[in-house]
């Protein structure tokens, strides 16, 4: 049968039913790629075999994979997404590469081929991102074979004397101290709960928290219901120290990972960040009108900074080890300092609205060993101590 012959009708089908099943192929293929999600096909696999060594704190080679806008950002050596011509992005020619440049490394656990293909499709489909948040590491589920009460990390007590709010391990509680009755507690998955605050009314608590080596983050929560008010997050390790300003607006945080971050305590944005210590920050403390902030670390210093500015007004170089506990005094005329050199220092407080040096007036031994917290009472007159 010649084409002429072949019915009309019959060929306008078959045209048609091609038509359809090369449209088919198209939308397969659309759908297929569009299929790969980053949040819970690819995040996983970076995870796995890329996070250990680019991340927000190594960054090998100026890289970090932790999330979508550092993907995005690139390395030191250059963009490594390339949507306009995707077969062409450095991800794509470093997962395939047999050479120096292969990752991960020839050394180092190797995705399957499966693996490798999933992360190969979603380049090739335009490294498209459904979620944009971090990729945090994971840590093995390990449950304690023998329980028991745990110690107490921080604690402080209510105006009235009649309360104690303590954070422990994953929980923190709040005992009548008329009775030692349990009165309020709140479980929380991170690890440990290393500080503590009642706001002006106390009908909220701030506590700092963190999983160790994974992110850092400090909870506003209502003590009436137990909801999570605001949350203030942006580190990559643990706290160690939470506060919140005298007129109750900023929270200030810090730990581990070195960096103070001021937020906004309503709504939990993030307005600055004050980098400068060289070890990690252990406390935090506001001054009693709320202008400065003075840090304590492991760098052996403490640190005065202007809120409203961010700038550090003074460096206070004088300890010899690790800087535990700092504080104001309530008229806001001293700075005292304790940690591991078992000295208590006192200097007095000049650099209220620029940089100033700050004058040490006194230096005593006071413990055999490192002091942890020094506290102050209400109108100044006396000084608390406890060391290790």
């Amino acid at each position: 049968m010649t084409a002429a012959q072949f019915p009309y009708h019959l060929l306008n089908s078959l045209q048609h039913a091609a038509l359809w099943a090369l449209l088919a192929l198209n939308l397969a293929a659309t759908t297929t790629a569009a299929e790969i999600r980053f949040s819970t096909q690819t995040a996983p696999l970076l995870q796995k075999y890329c996070i250990g060594c680019h991340n927000r704190v190594t960054r090998e080679g100026g890289l970090s994979l932790q999330s979508a806008d550092e993907i995005e950002a690139g390395s030191s050596s250059g963009p490594i997404l390339d949507r306009n011509t995707p077969a062409s992005s450095r991800m794509l020619q470093t997962l395939n590469s047999t050479g120096d440049e292969q990752m991960p490394p020839a050394d180092q656990p190797q995705p399957t081929a499966a693996e490798k293909q999933l992360l190969t499709d979603w380049l090739l489909a335009g490294a498209h991102f459904d979620s944009r948040q971090p990729i945090l590491p994971r840590l093995p589920a390990i449950k304690p074979t023998k329980g028991g009460p745990g110690p107490a990390l921080a604690a402080t007590v209510s105006k009235d004397g009649t309360r104690l709010l303590t954070g422990h391990f994953r929980h923190a509680k709040i005992t009548q101290l008329t009775d030692n009755s349990p009165q309020w507690q709140l479980t929380i998955p991170d690890g440990k709960i290393t500080d503590v605050q009642f706001t002006a009314s106390e009908q909220q608590v701030l506590l700092a928290t963190g999983t160790p080596g994974v992110s850092g983050r400090a909870l506003l929560v209502n003590l009436a219901d137990s909801r999570i008010i605001q949350e203030f997050s942006g580190h990559n390790d643990a706290l160690y120290a939470a506060v919140l300003s005298p007129d109750e607006t900023l929270v200030a945080t810090a730990g581990y990972d070195r960096i103070i971050r001021l937020h906004n305590a309503h709504t939990g944005q993030l307005l600055r960040e004050l980098p400068g210590h060289n070890g990690s920050v252990f406390d935090l403390q506001f001054s009693p009108d709320g202008s400065l902030l003075a840090s304590a670390s492991a760098d052996a210093t403490i640190k005065i900074w202007h809120v409203a500015s961010g700038q550090r007004f003074d460096t206070l170089s004088q300890p010899q080890a690790e800087q535990y506990s700092v504080a104001f005094s309530p008229d806001g005329r001293y700075i005292y300092g304790t940690g591991a050199d078992s000295r208590i220092r006192q200097w007095l407080l000049t650099s209220r609205t620029q940089p100033e040096i700050n004058p040490l007036q006194i230096s005593r031994f006071a413990h055999e060993g490192t002091i942890s917290l020094l506290k102050l009472n209400s109108d100044g007159s006396l000084l608390v101590t406890t060391d290790e």
